[in-house]
C-alpha cells in the first residue's frame, strides 16, 4: 500500500522544511487530485525554495512530539509540529 493523506502531507512538509530536492516518486499521470494539491501547495513550495536555503532543525522534543524551525530570508521562521 501507499501512504495515507496525513502521511503524504507529513512527508512532503518535512522534505520542504529540510530544503531537500523535490522529486516525484510516483506516476504523475495517475496521481489523485489530493496528492496533486499536496505537491503543488504554493506555501510549502515557497518554504522549500526560500532563497536563504537553510534547512530546518529540531528545536524542541518531548517523547514523540517535536518542533522544527526553518529560518526564512525575510526574517520569519517556518515551524513544523510533529
Amino acid at each position: 500500500g501507499g501512504l495515507t493523506r496525513t502521511e503524504q502531507r507529513t512527508h512532503f512538509a518535512l522534505w520542504c522544511m529540510l530544503s531537500s530536492p523535490l522529486m516525484l516518486g510516483n506516476d504523475p499521470r495517475r496521481m489523485s487530485a489530493a496528492t496533486r494539491r499536496i505537491l503543488t501547495s504554493k506555501g510549502m513550495l515557497a518554504i522549500s525554495q526560500d532563497p536563504l536555503g537553510v534547512a530546518a532543525r529540531r528545536v524542541w522534543r518531548n517523547g514523540p512530539l517535536a518542533i522544527w524551525s526553518k529560518p526564512l530570508a525575510d526574517g520569519a521562521h517556518a515551524l513544523l509540529l510533529f
